[in-house]
């Protein structure tokens, strides 16, 4: 079980993790039993998570305390707003990307004609609550990319000069091809023709810094690159548009109510604790809040760096083994996901290649069938990660030569 490290004083130099082993296995178990690369689909907790939930699992063992659940929620609502660079009081402890992205989508004031624009290869999360809106005569965009994800303001343009766009719902990065959206040019160009600005930002919130100055709504779960635990996650709303979101959900925490006693009237808590109905998933919480603190202690910018030096490298290496990869411009983008294959060998056997070595990375498609494998890297990973990568993908692929 590992040690609680939540303390800032206990958070070693991040460059350190390179060739401190001792910290790397404390702060990131998962790197006592093998090598982790698949962050971008459920992430190992960090050790400051796992050991916060076995302190807590302890402390509530022994009875409840409300003075402890409103702090452990003012203690999440802080550490996302320094993690991400907004405001306590817009942050909404929330569960499932889809739950929040859903609370977005059922609770604005559509009109009949009303339009959305989304990424039609985008994660499923974040298509199908937006289609369902045609039910109620809103009419969905989609837009196709050349490459998945790569979306420019281009691209939207021609849909926001209309001024019937009421949202643009697209994701901060994509999580095939990692490619990075520009959210400040993005957000801008929507609100200059009146849209409003709805972020999946699941794939780089505690990765890469993401510009939320022009974003309405902000929703991700946080078993990826915050390396929290599944289930516990944030719907961040601007102060701004805090009257025109609705709650669609109700209950005796969203709605002022004294003693207990239903109220006459329903008039909501402020701020975005509006959309939270009911008790909160407070173990989760406090693990999602302990690793934040860890991440925001080295400052995303500097995390964004290490991340992106070890995706890099790992593109150096299987490049020179001729590797396909999904997306372009990788040595231009930020973030760890790195999506490769090779035409002359069967991606699974890779795939299950990499496993044998305790090697654990994705296996994903392409919306033409295709099998690739997803290398997604944290902090916690170092460039003899990367080697290892590389000598078990090149010992494939001369033996398969060879045969």
């Amino acid at each position: 079980m590992p040690t609680e490290t939540t303390d800032e004083k206990n958070f070693p130099p991040l460059e350190s993790l390179e060739t401190d082993s001792d910290a790397r296995q404390q702060l990131f178990p998962s790197t006592c039993s093998g090598i982790f690369m698949a962050h971008a689909g459920v992430a190992p907790l960090s050790g400051p998570a796992a050991a916060t939930l076995s302190r807590k699992a302890h402390e509530w063992s022994l009875g409840f305390s409300q003075e402890d659940y409103e702090a452990t929620a003012a203690h999440a609502r802080h550490a996302a707003a320094l993690s991400f660079g907004v405001q306590p009081h817009e942050v909404a402890l929330m569960g499932p990307t889809s739950l929040a992205l859903s609370m977005v989508a059922l609770g604005l004031p559509w009109q009949q004609g009303d339009e959305v624009i989304i990424h039609s290869q985008d994660y499923p999360a974040n298509v199908y609550i937006w289609r369902a809106l045609a039910s109620r005569g809103v009419i969905v965009r989609e837009i196709l990319p050349e490459t998945p994800g790569q979306i420019t303001v281009e691209q939207i343009l021609p849909y926001l000069r209309s001024g019937r766009v009421r949202l643009v719902a697209l994701a901060s990065a994509h999580f095939l091809t990692g490619s990075v959206l520009d959210t400040a040019a993005i957000g801008r160009t929507a609100h200059k023709y009146g849209a409003l600005f709805c972020l999946d930002a699941i794939q780089t919130l505690g990765s890469v810094v993401t510009d939320l100055q022009h974003v309405d709504f902000i929703c991700a779960d946080s078993h990826k690159w915050m390396l929290g635990p599944v289930g516990a996650g944030l719907l961040i709303v601007k102060e701004h548009v805090q009257d025109v979101l609705s709650p669609v959900l109700l209950g005796a925490e969203n709605v002022r109510t004294s003693k207990f006693i239903p109220s006459e009237k329903i008039n909501f808590v402020p701020g975005a604790a509006r959309y939270e109905p009911g008790v909160l998933n407070l173990p989760g919480i406090a693990a999602m809040s302990a690793s934040l603190d860890m991440l925001s202690h080295w400052g995303i910018a500097a995390v964004q760096q290490r991340i992106t030096s070890l995706k890099l490298r790992c593109w150096e290496l299987l490049r020179t083994l001729g590797a396909e990869f999904l997306g372009a411009a990788h040595e231009l983008m930020p973030g760890g996901i790195l999506t490769f294959r090779f035409a002359r060998v069967p991606t699974r056997r890779i795939y299950e290649a990499l496993l044998r070595r305790h090697v654990i990375t994705s296996l994903r498609w392409s919306a033409d069938g295709c099998e690739w494998i997803r290398l997604s890297p944290h902090v916690g990973n170092t460039a003899s990660d990367c080697e290892t990568v590389f000598e078990i993908v090149r010992d494939l692929l001369n033996s398969s030569s060879s045969q």
